[in-house]
């Protein structure tokens, strides 16, 4: 899974990744690979064992720093929060992380954590509508909704209904809350 995350979330738009849904693994085709072309050759060949992995397009991620903006950052530091929107709005999604980054390390871990969630949840509707009888294995840290949920072997929509969870009680730890 956090390959597939890692995968969507890249915004070299010349790799391509596909997942094996035989042993789960995510593979990289990049745009310098001097077997490109046997390799998508062989992986068309095999079209139902691998599954090219969708992106999460600029668009996308823009919404969700939009959301991060607002529901996380205009809370705990409102001055960056207006800044950063003003640059997503007036320059875009690159710029914006570029003036998160330039803040505080703090905010731009923030930022990763927020898209890699973002994405692991579409990630998930993607494998349900797509790989039918999907399962995965879940190591996570014991402490929060979601490593709890997956420790106990819930299924992606459970998943799912966990990061929600998570996302509330991180909520309500916020200050003023």
């Amino acid at each position: 899974m956090e390959g597939a995350v890692d995968a969507m979330l890249d915004d070299n738009q010349a790799n391509r990744y596909f997942l094996d849904v035989t042993t789960g693994a995510v593979g990289r085709i990049g745009a310098g690979h001097e077997e490109r072309r046997t390799k998508l050759a062989a992986i068309q060949r095999e079209r139902s064992r691998y599954r090219e992995l969708p992106r999460a397009s600029e668009a996308i991620q823009q919404l969700w720093c939009e959301e991060l903006v607002r529901d996380l950052l205009a809370v705990e530091d409102a001055p960056l929060s207006k800044r950063v929107g003003d640059e997503l709005r007036a320059h875009g999604l690159k710029k914006a992380l570029a003036l998160l980054q330039s803040s505080d390390d703090y905010w731009i871990v923030g930022w990763h954590s927020w898209a890699g969630d973002h994405a692991f949840e579409d990630l998930g509707v993607w494998l349900m509508k797509e790989i039918h009888g999907v399962t995965s294995e879940f190591k996570g840290c014991d402490d929060c909704a979601i490593c709890r949920a997956g420790e106990n072997g819930a299924g992606l929509e459970e998943l799912l209904d966990a990061f929600e969870e998570q996302r509330h009680i991180d909520e309500d730890e916020l200050p003023g809350k």
